[in-house]
């Protein structure tokens, strides 16, 4: 069957549109994480500016990732994940502990000072959760007794139930907001830790909610354990509408929108904002020409 001119002519459109969907696909794909010349990797974790990995790479030393240990800045948090989308970043965290032998003596201790910088602990992710029977876990300051925030587990260990943390062998609390450096401070609340028939050791330690399911068991071995945690990032020290004043230092670039960090994280006292491609786009909005179109199909 012969084909008319017609028909040739919508093939001809349709190879030309297919064509060009194929290399906006791929080019969408391809768009960098990076500054020019900046390595957007740390092995499988890739590092999007403003984060960066050596000098002249990150906005800031607050942003600087090092490979080596996955760590930001000089704080304790190794990375797992950034995340441009929502500003928020998950890694782990040390954890608190404290073991006694049955006069009570400390044996041995663990209450990790963390610093996170200008990234706090999202308030809204994460719990403070402690383990063990009679046990306390709480989030102090560096110095003194002062506290965020803490929780109490129960001293009966007899009617343990794994899946259950509702203060029997395991407690959890919500973290305030704004919390960026404290002490994870573990502790046996009356003394009952170490002697016969209760666990020897009190844990306590920062988890991302619905990353964590207690198990009986873990009242006696959990020190090698490690759970995600969620942190919050912004740029900037304004709210949009202030930043956008000043073209040379805003941060977001072609085709994104600007959100304020107190209105993303629900909280009147953070500052600064965080960058957005629009609605159609995606890549990275803090570099130029970051965000790209995605790919769209045409009915003729």
């Amino acid at each position: 069957m012969k084909t008319t001119y017609k028909q040739r002519y919508h093939l001809a459109v349709l190879l030309a549109i297919s064509i060009l969907l194929s290399k906006t696909t791929k080019a969408a794909s391809e768009v960098t994480q990076s500054l020019p010349g900046c390595p957007d990797r740390c092995g499988d974790i890739t590092i999007p500016y403003p984060f960066g990995t050596k000098k002249g790479c990150y906005l800031s030393k607050s942003y600087h990732v090092k490979c080596e240990t996955l760590t930001i800045a000089s704080s304790k948090f190794k990375l797992l994940k950034i995340s441009l989308d929502d500003g928020h970043m998950r890694g782990f965290l040390p954890m608190g502990y404290r073991c006694y032998n049955k006069t009570r003596g400390i044996i041995k201790k663990s209450e990790p000072r963390i610093d996170l910088g200008m990234f706090p602990l999202s308030a809204s992710h994460n719990l403070l959760t402690t383990v063990g029977c009679d046990t306390r876990a709480d989030i102090k300051s560096f110095e003194g007794e002062s506290y965020f925030t803490g929780c109490i587990s129960m001293t009966e260990c007899a009617r343990l139930v794994s899946g259950a943390c509702l203060g029997m062998g395991c407690s959890q609390v919500p973290v305030p907001y704004d919390v960026t450096s404290f002490r994870i401070h573990a502790q046996s609340n009356s003394g009952k830790v170490g002697k016969w028939n209760y666990n020897n050791c009190t844990y306590a330690f920062l988890v991302e909610k619905n990353s964590y399911e207690f198990v009986a068991a873990d009242i006696y071995n959990l020190q090698n354990r490690s759970f995600p945690v969620v942190l919050q990032w912004s740029v900037g020290e304004t709210s949009c509408r202030i930043a956008q004043m000043i073209k040379t230092t805003f941060l977001c670039k072609e085709n994104s929108v600007c959100q304020d960090a107190s209105k993303r994280f629900f909280n009147q006292s953070s500052e600064g904002y965080n960058c957005k491609c629009a609605q159609g786009y995606r890549g990275n909005p803090y570099l130029p020409n970051g965000c790209r179109g995605n790919a769209r199909y045409v009915l003729l």
